[in-house]
């Protein structure tokens, strides 16, 4: 969450605590409501407080407007590939191509650790992926392999004829652990 966001959630919950507490005061009558009325009187017979309080409200409506449209926007611009079949339209979200290129790149021998995130344009799709390789393998053909595995079964399950970028990052090389060598001959002192 960045600074501007928190920032206006912890603007909106001071709002909000001093109203409510304002408003379970008055309902408690620890208030007075002459206190009230003479308060507005004051605020609204001083021009200097009339101008504060004006700016104030505006600046909350304002920045209201501009977080609730940002957040809102998240929401709703969730990115996804469409294509036309015969009886309409087809959207499928690009969360959901992530998973799925996640389990065929997991599932290969070769990688130890995958992120990755897809990024649809008007130009095609754009894959950009974090990997963890066993360092037993030859970088340049198992990279060559996953870009050319996942352009093939995005072609295949999409239908693409657009661009389809696959970009590997190479972020770490495990050095695999070699197998145990268990004997079937017991040791000396338990023969009898």
């Amino acid at each position: 969450m960045n600074l501007f966001k928190r920032l206006v959630i912890i603007m909106y919950l001071c709002v909000f605590l001093l109203i409510g507490g304002m408003l379970i005061r008055i309902s408690l009558h620890l208030f007075p409501h002459e206190n009230i009325t003479e308060y507005l009187n004051y605020a609204a017979a001083n021009p200097n407080i009339k101008w504060g309080i004006g700016i104030a409200g505006a600046l909350i409506v304002l920045i209201g407007i501009v977080f609730t449209k940002t957040n809102l926007g998240n929401i709703k611009g969730q990115k996804a590939v469409a294509f036309k079949n015969p009886d309409g339209q087809v959207m499928v979200s690009v969360n959901a191509i992530e998973d799925y290129l996640r389990s065929i790149v997991k599932g290969m021998p070769q990688i130890k650790d995958v992120r990755l995130t897809v990024t649809a344009s008007e130009g095609g799709l754009s894959v950009t992926i974090r990997a963890t390789l066993l360092s037993d393998q030859r970088i340049p053909e198992v990279t060559q392999e996953i870009q050319s595995k996942i352009k093939a079964r995005l072609s295949e399950l999409l239908g693409i004829k657009g661009t389809i970028n696959v970009r590997i990052y190479v972020s770490d090389l495990i050095i695999p652990k070699k197998p145990e060598i268990v004997s079937d001959q017991q040791p000396n002192s338990l023969k009898a």
